[in-house]
């Protein structure tokens, strides 16, 4: 598991599509899957992951870091397609929204994309590319101040992008658009 992540707080209609979407089987989802995450624990259950953040405290830990982080968004992408794919019908040419992920290692914190460039021989292509400065950092007050910066905007990013990106996968968006 990570330590931390940016999860959007569903209103009711994406509530209602991530209800819809979870009870739903697929070959992938079975019946008591019930999570719109890569993971059953009951704060984050129904709130979709934006923003992925795993912490080590020395830069010794900084490859296990980046693995661990890589990992869990392609869990979280795993867990999220066949939702998609059931709701849109998308077939196997369906791409994931980029996923962002944060390291926070000693007092250097990094930002990562994981983007998702299709299929190639029926296996998803998935690249890990890292941000080529550091986001902020905790050793001086000019980088704790760039930090809150930066995650201000990580959260508005995911209240816009990723939240129209969800309910645009399950469904929600076009069923607004309906009811007016």
């Amino acid at each position: 598991m990570i330590d931390f992540s940016i999860n959007l707080e569903p209103d009711p209609a994406l509530l209602a599509a991530i209800d819809s979407a979870l009870f739903v089987p697929t070959e992938y989802c079975p019946f008591g899957t019930n999570t719109i995450n890569q993971t059953l624990h009951e704060p984050v259950r129904l709130c979709p992951a934006a923003v992925s953040i795993e912490t080590k405290t020395d830069r010794a830990g900084l490859a296990d870091a980046d693995v661990k982080l890589a990992v869990w968004m392609a869990a979280w992408r795993s867990r999220m397609m066949p939702l998609v794919d059931w709701q849109l019908k998308m077939g196997p040419s369906a791409r994931c929204i980029t996923q962002l992920g944060i390291t926070a290692v000693g007092e250097t914190w990094k930002l990562y994309f994981l983007v998702d460039n299709g299929i190639t021989l029926g296996a998803p292509r998935l690249r890990l590319l890292e941000y080529p400065e550091a986001i902020g950092c905790t050793r001086t007050v000019l980088g704790v101040y760039q930090l809150i910066a930066v995650l201000r905007h990580l959260c508005t990013w995911a209240d816009r992008y990723f939240r129209d990106w969800v309910m645009d996968a399950l469904g929600c968006q076009k069923q607004v658009a309906a009811d007016k």
